[in-house]
């Protein structure tokens, strides 16, 4: 394991943030803590280098044999959200004046290649990287070529990229910041840039739960222990920030939409939450 000093600020004073703790079902010395300086929640101790490398290579570490290890099939997720990504792909193109067959695209955390599909029909030079071998292999089974790597060292000349796209992988990286400012690195000035990842800890819901004394304890396996990092609508905005983005506009999306007879009660907490802490997903749009 290994404990680390908040990834956004560098500050080590830290404090517990037992609910989210117990929410993933973590055992000591495994924490989620929060910075006392800039809010950021992550997790400290947590797995170190040699133990998340081996869960990429299918293994697992003897320390983390508690978390029965049951991969989460990210391919046939993101094979379910290839017309979401055709969508997004044309809506990043916009934004560059909708001609997009020279533009230079990438995709961080590229899993098994959809989004770069997606990015290729419309035209574009498109490129992922993905440090898993099973996300690039089935990529390659259907033509896909994606690069292994991770976004804390981008095997890319600078101002390379028009296009810099992340879908739901911030929160696992080693190093958000790192990863941000490599991110900036590879864009072109004028490129846009747009991250999504989740919200778990600092939206509404979880906060209602909380001050409730209601919050769920998930089942214990990897899932508890995948997520590193967990970010808010504000850490989102301080990390583009601070590694040099500008024109940042953050936004939320609500996972669950509320059904039954709680509907009323549950539209109310999405319309405070987009006042005041957010929904479940946080998305940022910004420019080099």
């Amino acid at each position: 394991m290994e404990e680390i000093a908040c990834s956004l600020c560098k500050c080590a004073n830290l404090v517990s943030f037992r609910e989210a703790t117990q929410h993933l079902n973590l055992l000591t010395p495994f924490e989620i803590k929060r910075c006392k300086k800039c809010d950021f929640i992550f997790m400290s101790p947590r797995p170190d280098a040699s133990e998340r490398s081996a869960l990429f290579s299918g293994s697992v570490p003897e320390a983390l044999k508690p978390y029965s290890y049951e991969e989460a099939n990210y391919g046939a997720v993101t094979k379910g959200r290839l017309d979401f990504f055709r969508k997004r792909a044309r809506y990043l193109a916009s934004h560059l004046g909708g001609e997009s067959t020279h533009l230079r695209f990438l995709d961080i955390g590229a899993s098994s290649g959809y989004m770069v599909q997606a990015a290729l029909e419309l035209g574009m030079k498109a490129e992922g990287v993905e440090p898993g071998m099973s996300g690039i292999s089935a990529a390659q089974e259907r033509g896909i070529t994606l690069i292994q790597g991770t976004a804390e060292l981008l095997p890319f000349a600078d101002n390379y990229f028009d296009i810099v796209h992340s879908h739901h992988v911030f929160e696992h990286v080693a190093d958000p910041m790192v990863s941000a400012k490599e991110a900036f690195r590879v864009l072109k000035p004028g490129g846009v840039i747009l991250i999504e990842v989740p919200n778990q800890f600092d939206n509404i819901r979880f906060w209602r739960d909380k001050i409730f004394n209601r919050i769920h304890q998930r089942k214990r396996d990897i899932r508890s222990i995948h997520h590193l990092s967990f970010f808010s609508r504000k850490a989102m905005r301080d990390l583009m920030r601070k590694a040099g983005f500008k024109e940042i506009v953050v936004t939320t999306k609500y996972t669950i939409k509320p059904t039954g007879l709680r509907a009323l009660a549950g539209y109310l907490t999405m319309i405070a939450g987009t006042l005041y802490l957010g929904g479940e997903r946080v998305i940022v749009n910004a420019k080099k």
